[in-house]
């Protein structure tokens, strides 16, 4: 009878001591899942954070000086030259910024056209690309590398571009600069003035 006791308590313990470590399995499980769960919405969270920093901190393009050149035949412009500096810490690869130009002659109709660095020819602005001239280099870096105290002479040339209008007077373009890098979308828009000299020359245009 006493063996027979004892077999039925040993019994009855090891059965709770299954029960005891299926519920450690099953709380280390859920614990497991808690944990992963939370792994998985803190790296999501902080790649968030990381991408908000990073346009946050992103280098962007500022137009110091916009100039237009009237040609003296036409008495239109013709060319638009465009003082570029860099805000910000990071460099700038030109070859990575794409132009939308949108140009709306006075009492005329709005053409617009995507412009593209010209890598053959640097300085050069065409029929699809516009040109880049170094006015200050103190880093004396590359031509299409926009960093700090850098000043680059921007052109475009609206006679030659596939798809934009010369200026006469009090007309207006607009410029966006297109990053394809992380950096800002600069936005900018320019006025011609209400005359320009007669014999042609350079004049100022108007920021919005």
């Amino acid at each position: 009878m006493r063996k027979m006791k004892r077999s039925k308590r040993t019994g009855a313990i090891g059965i709770g001591t299954l029960i005891i470590f299926i519920a450690l399995i099953l709380v280390a499980a859920i614990a497991a899942v808690v944990i992963i769960t939370t792994a998985e919405e803190l790296e999501n969270k902080g790649r968030q954070s990381k991408e908000t920093a990073k346009k946050l901190t992103a280098s962007g393009i500022r137009v110091s000086v916009a100039e237009g050149r009237v040609n003296s035949g036409s008495g239109e412009i013709d060319q638009i030259y465009l003082y570029i500096t860099l805000y910000g810490m990071e460099s700038i690869d030109m070859r990575d910024v794409v132009l939308h130009v949108i140009t709306s002659p006075r009492d005329g109709t709005a053409s617009s056209q995507d412009l593209s660095f010209n890598e053959n020819s640097v300085g050069t602005p065409d029929t699809t690309h516009y040109g880049t001239v170094e006015v200050n280099d103190p880093n004396d870096v590359f031509p299409y590398l926009l960093g700090p105290r850098v000043i680059l002479k921007l052109t475009i040339d609206l006679q030659q571009a596939t798809n934009l209008n010369t200026l006469p007077e009090s007309s207006s373009i607009e410029i966006r600069f297109l990053i394809s890098e992380v950096g800002h979308e600069t936005y900018d828009m320019f006025y011609t003035p209400s005359a320009y000299p007669s014999g042609g020359g350079v004049v100022t245009l108007l920021a919005s």
